[in-house]
């Protein structure tokens, strides 16, 4: 079920910097906070036009080495899960939610493609004024 919309700017989780020297404002936000709520899960294609419409960005795909490199030693054991966008030829262009658990004895990063409950929180990039 849809809710509310979200008022930018939110709290930046992390500013990273890609390679070509744009830097970017990720946030971190559940998707019951992004409006979808209730007992179902949420698709990825649903969860991202949801964010989408309220004014975040998906993250390049460059974000997603990214952040599992950053995050892979820190103490705590989490699952990042980041909101990109795939384009695999010119007529194949979706988003998709990659999940990686990152932290002290943690396995390779894996990608899912799983449905998503409203208590998960999605990395996105809040666009900067």
């Amino acid at each position: 079920m849809l809710g509310r919309t979200i008022l930018l700017p939110l709290k930046i989780w992390q500013t990273i910097t890609l390679e070509k020297g744009e830097v970017l404002d990720l946030i971190k936000i559940s998707l019951e906070e992004l409006g979808l709520t209730g007992e179902r899960r949420f698709t990825d294609q649903e969860i991202c036009s949801q964010a989408l419409a309220q004014g975040f960005k998906l993250c390049p795909l460059e974000t997603v080495d990214l952040l599992c490199e950053k995050c892979r030693n820190q103490e705590n054991r989490e699952c990042l899960r980041i909101a990109s966008e795939i384009k695999i030829d010119s007529s194949i262009d979706y988003a998709y939610i990659f999940a990686h658990y990152v932290g002290k004895g943690t396995e390779p990063p894996k990608g899912s493609r799983n449905t998503r409950r409203s208590d998960d929180y999605i990395i996105f990039v809040q666009p900067r004024d």
